[in-house]
C-alpha cells in the first residue's frame, strides 16, 4: 500500500506540473494520477456558491493573480478570473505588453512590444471605485472590478522622472543645492541681511532657527538691533516667554535691556504672572528677570506682580523656583511680602513638598526679626506639623536655629502631648530632636541643676511603659537614655530594668539591655 500511494502521489506532481507548465498539449489534464478520473481537489479553487456560469452551474475560480497589465496578448478582452478548457489564455502564458521605462530616458512616450506608445498619462495607477458586494449580481461586478484595479489613470510622468533624478548622485546634488538656497531665503546670512521695520521679528523669534538669527544680530549690531527687536517684542513678552523657543530670546534682551525696559516687560507680564511663573518655560524666563533687576522701581513693580499669589506658586512644580529665586535675589526687608504670605498660610505651606522647602530657605535668608516671626507662627501650629511627612521637617530645622526663646515655648507645648507624638512616625524624630534641646533650670521642683520636663514626663511609669514596647517609642527612650546628663541616665536605667522581660524578644530590646547594664557597671564602679 505504502508503494502504491507513493508512485500515485508521484504521478499527480509529474501530472500536475505538466499541465502548468505545458498547457497547450491537448493530451494533458488535471488530475490526480494516471488512469485517475478524479479531477484535483476543489481547494485549489475558489468556491463561491454565490456566482453561477451562464447555463446554471456553479464554477470553481482558479486562485490566480488579476491581469496586472491590463492588455492581452490574445487581442480578446480575456477575464483572468473566468476558466477556460485549457490554460493557454492563462496569465502565466502572456508576455508583457510593455517595456519598463526608464526615468533617464529623453522622450516622453513608452514604447510597447506591439509598436503602440503610451502617452505620460498613461501610467498603472490603481482604480478607486469601491467594492462593497450584497447581492450575486453585484459580486460578478466585483470580479470584474478587480481586473481593473490596476488600470491607466491620469497622472503626469514628470513627477516620476523627477523623483528618478534625485536618486541619481546629480539629482541628489541638485535636491541639496535647492534645499541650501530655500534655507538661505528664509534664514539668510546675517552678514548679508539687516533688520528693519518691515522684518517679522515676532515670527522668527517662535521659530528654532529664526530665534537664534535674532540673538545674533543683537550680538552684531548693539546699538541699531537691539532697540528694533525690543520695540518688537516688548508687548508680547508673556507670549514670548512660555514659548519652547521665544524664551530665549526674550531672557537675552532682559540682559541687555536698560532699566526703563524691565518696567515695561515687567508691567506687560504683570496679568499673566501666574501661568507664566508655572510654565517649564516661562518659569526660567521670570528667574532670568528677577536676576536682572536691580532698582527699588523694579522691587516694588514685582511685589506687586507676586504678592497675590505667592502660595499658589510655592506649591508648584514650576513656581516654587521663582520665589527661591527672589529669596535668593532680594534683600532681607524685600522679602517681607513673601513672610507675610507664608505666615498666614503656615499650616498649607508647611505640610507641601515644594512649601516646606521654600521655607526652610526662607529661615536661612532671614534677618533675627524676620525669623521670630516665623518661629512663632510655626511653634504656634507645631502639634500639627509635627505629625506631617514634611512639616516635621520644617519643626526640625528650627530647632537647629537654636533660639532659646522659640525652642523652651516649642518644649512646653509639646510636653502634655509627648506619649502621643514619640508613637508616631513622624512626630517622633521631632521628640527625639527637642531632646537635643540645652533647657536652662528655671524650675524650684528639683534641686538639681539639669532640670528637663521632657526627661522628668519621660520617666512617668505609664508613659515609659508604653514607650519601650513601640516600634516608634524605643528609639525615643534609647535617645533619651543616651543624651541625658548623668543622673538622668541612672534613673532611666533604675526604671526601665523591671520591663525589660516585656522586650526581651523584640528586635531592640537587647540594645535597650545593653544600655542598660552599661549605665550600671558605670554605676557600680
Amino acid at each position: 500500500n505504502y508503494i502504491h500511494y507513493s508512485h500515485q502521489h508521484q504521478n499527480s506532481i509529474s501530472s500536475l506540473s505538466s499541465s502548468i507548465f505545458n498547457p497547450n498539449s491537448a493530451s494533458t489534464s488535471l488530475n490526480h494520477g494516471a488512469g485517475s478520473s478524479t479531477t484535483i481537489s476543489d481547494n485549489y479553487f475558489f468556491h463561491n456558491p454565490s456566482v453561477a456560469s451562464s447555463n446554471g452551474q456553479y464554477s470553481n475560480e482558479p486562485l490566480t493573480p488579476p491581469d496586472y497589465f491590463g492588455h492581452s496578448s490574445n487581442g480578446g478582452g480575456i477575464d483572468s478570473h473566468s476558466r477556460k478548457n485549457s490554460m493557454s489564455g492563462s496569465i502565466w502564458n502572456q508576455t508583457p505588453s510593455f517595456s519598463l521605462y526608464s526615468p533617464w530616458t529623453t522622450g516622453s512616450s513608452i514604447s510597447t512590444a506591439s509598436g503602440t506608445e503610451l502617452a505620460d498619462n498613461s501610467v498603472l495607477t490603481v482604480d478607486q471605485t469601491p467594492l462593497n458586494p450584497t447581492t450575486a449580481l453585484d459580486d460578478i461586478q466585483q470580479q470584474k472590478f478587480r481586473k481593473q484595479r490596476f488600470s491607466s489613470g491620469n497622472v503626469s510622468m514628470s513627477g516620476f522622472e523627477k523623483q528618478f533624478q534625485q536618486l541619481s548622485v546629480g539629482g541628489a546634488q541638485q535636491a541639496s543645492s535647492q534645499y541650501i538656497q530655500r534655507r538661505s531665503m528664509t534664514y539668510p546670512a546675517s552678514s548679508m541681511t539687516t533688520l528693519d521695520d518691515s522684518t517679522d521679528i515676532l515670527a522668527l523669534a517662535k521659530d528654532q532657527y529664526g530665534c537664534r538669527f535674532l540673538q545674533k544680530k543683537i550680538d552684531e549690531d548693539f546699538q541699531t538691533n537691539s532697540p528694533l527687536i525690543f520695540q518688537a517684542v516688548y508687548q508680547h513678552s508673556t507670549e514670548l516667554m512660555v514659548d519652547p523657543f521665544g524664551n530665549y530670546l526674550i531672557q537675552k534682551i532682559m540682559t541687555t535691556a536698560t532699566d526703563e525696559q524691565l518696567n515695561l516687560i515687567l508691567i506687560n507680564i504683570s496679568p499673566s504672572i501666574l501661568t507664566v511663573s508655572k510654565n517649564q518655560h516661562g518659569t526660567r524666563a521670570c528667574q532670568k528677570l528677577i536676576d536682572c533687576l536691580t532698582t527699588q522701581t523694579h522691587q516694588q513693580l514685582l511685589e506687586e506682580c507676586l504678592s497675590p499669589y505667592i502660595v499658589n506658586l510655592i506649591r508648584d512644580l514650576n513656581g516654587n523656583h521663582v520665589v527661591q529665586k527672589c529669596i535668593h535675589k532680594l534683600h532681607n526687608e524685600d522679602l517681607q511680602f513673601i513672610i507675610d504670605s507664608i505666615c498666614e498660610n503656615m499650616i498649607k505651606i508647611s505640610t507641601h513638598k515644594h512649601g516646606c522647602c521654600v521655607l526652610q530657605k526662607l529661615l536661612n535668608k532671614c534677618n533675627h526679626q524676620q525669623v521670630i516671626q516665623l518661629g512663632q507662627e510655626i511653634v504656634r501650629n507645631s502639634i500639627i506639623l509635627m505629625q506631617d511627612q514634611f512639616g516635621n521637617y520644617v519643626v526640625q530645622y528650627l530647632i537647629t536655629l537654636d533660639i532659646y526663646e522659640l525652642n523652651t515655648e516649642l518644649v512646653k507645648i509639646m510636653v502634655p502631648y509627648i506619649c502621643e507624638l514619640s508613637v508616631q512616625k513622624f512626630s517622633s524624630n521631632v521628640v527625639e530632636k527637642c531632646l537635643k534641646i540645652q533647657l536652662n533650670s528655671n524650675s524650684n521642683n528639683t534641686s538639681n541643676d539639669h532640670f528637663n520636663p521632657l526627661f522628668e514626663t519621660l520617666l512617668q511609669p505609664a508613659i515609659l511603659t508604653t514607650l519601650i514596647k513601640d516600634q516608634y517609642g524605643n528609639y525615643v527612650i534609647q535617645t533619651a537614655m543616651s543624651l541625658s546628663p548623668y543622673e538622668y541616665k541612672v534613673r532611666f536605667a533604675n526604671a526601665i530594668k523591671p520591663l525589660l522581660p516585656l522586650v526581651r524578644f523584640t528586635s531592640f530590646g537587647k540594645r535597650i539591655n545593653n544600655k542598660v547594664m552599661t549605665i550600671t557597671n558605670e554605676l557600680e564602679k
